[in-house]
């Protein structure tokens, strides 16, 4: 029997997507109600702060700081080579 592991290495669509659509479908599944509700929205207010951060911290501070003065961060920050 497969496991779940295996069928995503395996599946078309990136890793990664699929587990938004996953997070999404569960979200609509069973949403945060009553006194659960300010607990989730710290967690997700920390998970999206996390995972700024952890983006921010693989781009070089040199060219963050060129992206600000340009005023195009995109460009400017792609991830930095390994």
């Amino acid at each position: 029997m497969p496991t779940v592991r295996s069928l995503i290495a395996r599946s078309p669509i990136d890793p990664y997507l699929l587990l938004l659509i996953g997070t999404v479908g569960l979200a609509i599944l069973l949403p945060a109600r009553g006194t659960a509700q300010p607990l989730a929205e710290s967690a997700v207010t920390v998970a999206v702060g996390l995972l700024f951060f952890l983006y921010g911290a693989r781009c070089r501070p040199q060219r963050s700081g060129r992206g600000f003065r340009i005023g195009d961060c995109n460009r400017w920050c792609s991830p930095a080579p390994s």
